[in-house]
C-alpha cells in the first residue's frame, strides 16, 4: 500500500537523495544497495525525480523454491516492490499501564 504521491518539496521538506535526511529531521534514507537483506523488516520507500512517493514496511524474501525468485517485499502491498531507499523501524514508544503514572 502506497502511502501516495508525497512532494517533499511542497511540504516544506527537502527532496531525498542517497545517504540524505529529510530537511527538517526526517530519518536517513540510504540507497537499498546498502540494506541488510537479512534484517526483520524496515521501511523502504520509493523515490522517483527526488520526491519519496511511496513509503512500504518489509524486507527482503529469500527463494525457497526453485521457481521462486529472491526479492524485496511490502507487508501492506503483499507482493514484491522495487524500493530505492531504506531506512530503519522507529522504535515505539513504551506505553505507559494504568497503574503507572
Amino acid at each position: 500500500m502506497s502511502t501516495g504521491a508525497h512532494d517533499a518539496r511542497s511540504s516544506g521538506q527537502g527532496a531525498v537523495t542517497d545517504s540524505k535526511k529529510i530537511d527538517d529531521g526526517g530519518p536517513a534514507w540510504n540507497p537499498i544497495a546498502t540494506a541488510d537483506k537479512d534484517a526483520d523488516r524496515m521501511l523502504l520507500g520509493i523515490v522517483r525525480n527526488d520526491v519519496l512517493e511511496e513509503v512500504h514496511i518489509g524486507g527482503y524474501r529469500y527463494a525457497i523454491n526453485d521457481d521462486e525468485v529472491s526479492c524485496w517485499w511490502s507487508d501492506q502491498a503483499d507482493d514484491e516492490i522495487v524500493p530505492t531507499h531504506w531506512t530503519p523501524m522507529i522504535p515505539f514508544p513504551a506505553l505507559q499501564s494504568k497503574g503507572e503514572a
